[in-house]
């Protein structure tokens, strides 16, 4: 329901939710030959850069790493549970600041960077060769953080040795990351049905629909979280019980004031290559995402866009 709010105001009911890329894909296949368990829904950061680290090397004698233990995948709105993990906000509740330049955000820009630099488990986007779930699939990356819609999509295609768990929490605050996100229904105040509509939504938005969508080919069981826990859903895919046990707590996207999504977003995406590359620190990369954003908070709504309030009508 959170997500399906703007301006503290309820305006649609999801039909459709999941808690964003907070999934970590294995390649069973790859702890298989190095005799390693496979990654827990336990685990933490520490376990997973352990794990990485013992699943990185060079496996044909060139010299140079050919089998990355993780990939790690930061651009937004695909990292929002990276931020949540940490505590970190790329903006305030109202969304006319950026949160960025704080302990947290250049926290979790750190360790992104360390897992490539430093800890060398990761390949920099230099090395990144057709695609993150292409190098997972053969075999030249362990691990890597997604959505559930990636490992049904996975399975449609027979690729049996990839398997999903809830991705690792922080070693010290145990915080799960998790990103509140979906579709809903809503009814226009010129509506002149809107009971008749709100009951239609009820029906769409029930145990059993988000059940049925799911064994019919939809990628996510609804939106509830009997429909996640539906012992239907937990035959095929047990995973679904932990990202429902998540849900509840699961952040929002923080919208700008001025509905200026896209600049928000773009300003931090063009700068995590340059992170992952070492070109630019933790630090100097926060500065420069907040000084930017700044920046698009400070201009007025893009022209046919207005940040006005809206209710749901009910009859």
């Amino acid at each position: 329901m959170r997500f399906s709010s703007y301006g503290g105001k309820q305006v649609g009911l999801p039909f459709l939710g999941h808690t964003g890329e907070n999934v970590l894909l294995y390649n069973k296949e790859l702890f298989d030959k190095a005799k390693l368990p496979y990654p827990r829904s336990d685990w933490t950061l520490d376990d997973l850069s352990r794990a990485a680290a013992s699943l990185t090397g060079d496996h044909d004698g060139d010299g140079k790493t050919d089998q990355f233990g993780y990939d790690v995948r930061y651009e937004l709105p695909g990292a929002y549970p990276m931020l949540s993990l940490f505590g970190a906000s790329l903006l305030s509740q109202d969304g006319r600041q950026c949160l960025l330049h704080s302990e947290t955000g250049i926290a979790c820009l750190r360790w992104a960077q360390e897992q490539v630099r430093t800890h060398e488990i990761a390949p920099d986007p230099i090395h990144m060769e057709r695609g993150s779930l292409e190098m997972l699939l053969n075999g030249r990356v362990a691990m890597l953080r997604h959505n559930f819609r990636a490992l049904v999509e996975l399975r449609r295609l027979n690729a049996m040795d990839i398997q999903g768990v809830l991705f690792p929490k922080h070693p010290v605050t145990g915080k799960v990351g998790s990103f509140a996100s979906g579709m809903m229904y809503c009814i226009s105040q010129q509506s002149r049905v809107a009971g008749e509509v709100l009951q239609w939504i009820k029906f769409m938005s029930s145990r059993e629909m988000g059940v049925q969508m799911f064994l019919g080919g939809y990628a996510e069981p609804g939106c509830r979280a009997a429909s996640w826990k539906d012992e239907r859903v937990l035959e095929r895919f047990p995973i679904c019980a932990q990202i429902a046990s998540v849900a509840e707590t699961a952040e929002v996207e923080r919208l700008p004031a001025n509905l200026r999504v896209g600049e928000c977003l773009r300003a931090w995406n063009r700068r995590i290559a340059p992170l992952l590359l070492g070109e630019i620190t933790p630090e100097r990369c926060a500065e420069e995402i907040a000084s930017e954003v700044a920046d698009i908070l400070a201009r007025l709504p893009e022209e046919g866009v207005a940040a006005t309030d809206v209710e749901l009508t009910a009859p």
